[in-house]
């Protein structure tokens, strides 16, 4: 995920990259609200994506989220549909697809205020 978070750097996003999906739980759950947009692999060491997303769905249901994978069956996507992921792309994308998705599911977020 660190060629993710400086892809996305690049284009001005301001990125919390984690290697480590408890250090990513742990400051998700410190303070939830700091997050606009998750961008998280399926296939991680320990647990999925999708175990990730649900867990802070819980915290912030209108949390915007990408969810990345090489390998995506039709099952695996209407179940990442019916945990609030927003976005998925299918590995390889290009960083056009990367940019698309993040900014399309921020742009929907309503402005609060």
């Amino acid at each position: 995920m660190r060629v993710t978070a400086r892809l996305l750097e690049r284009v001005g996003y301001q990125v919390s990259g984690f290697t480590s999906v408890a250090d990513a739980a742990a400051a998700f759950r410190a303070d939830p609200s700091r997050f606009d947009a998750v961008v998280t692999d399926y296939n991680m060491p320990g647990r999925t994506g999708l175990e990730l997303v649900r867990e802070f769905r819980n915290l912030r249901p209108d949390l915007s989220v990408v969810l990345i994978s090489g390998f995506l069956t039709a099952e695996l996507e209407a179940e990442a549909a019916a945990a609030g992921v927003g976005k998925v792309l299918h590995k390889p994308f290009t960083t056009d697809e990367l940019y698309q998705a993040v900014d399309q599911l921020l742009a929907s977020k309503p402005v609060s205020g």
